[in-house]
């Protein structure tokens, strides 16, 4: 089994127009209030912490777990990773453990995927993969 999202948030034009507004202004703020120096760092950590918001994302789901593909490399997670599967209005989160737990932030994966289709598709397929990799083998 294999399966493959695309997505790229950027290609919606009203976030895109708030993105650049904001990447465009904040930095204008604090180089006028600061200096040149603190307004050009203020635009390089917006742009560098909304790099997956920029740039286009793929998600490889197959049997043995998910590969996140970014223009800076791939990342692959095992199914055994994680424990627990939740859908939201904009993806699929991914947690390592059972129960919420404070570090979710921290420890999951969370699958951006605004198409309610392939978001609930997902979902299902990542919750049949990681109740497999729960169950005992038997051998």
């Amino acid at each position: 089994m294999k399966h493959e999202v695309r997505v790229w948030p950027a290609r919606d034009r009203r976030k895109l127009a708030f993105f650049v507004a904001v990447l465009v202004l904040v930095p204008a703020v604090f180089g006028w209030v600061f200096g040149l120096y603190w307004g050009i760092l203020a635009f390089v950590l917006l742009l560098g912490a909304n790099l997956s918001f920029v740039t286009p994302t793929r998600y490889e789901l197959t049997d043995e777990g998910v590969t996140v593909h970014r223009f800076w490399g791939r990342i692959h997670y095992p199914w055994s990773r994680f424990r627990r599967v939740v859908q939201d209005r904009n993806g699929v989160f991914l947690s390592p453990f059972a129960r919420p737990s404070r570090l979710d932030a921290f420890r999951g994966l969370y699958l951006i995927l605004p198409d309610p289709e392939v978001r609930q598709e997902v979902y299902r397929l990542a919750q049949s993969q990681i109740s497999k990799s729960q169950e005992p083998e038997t051998g």
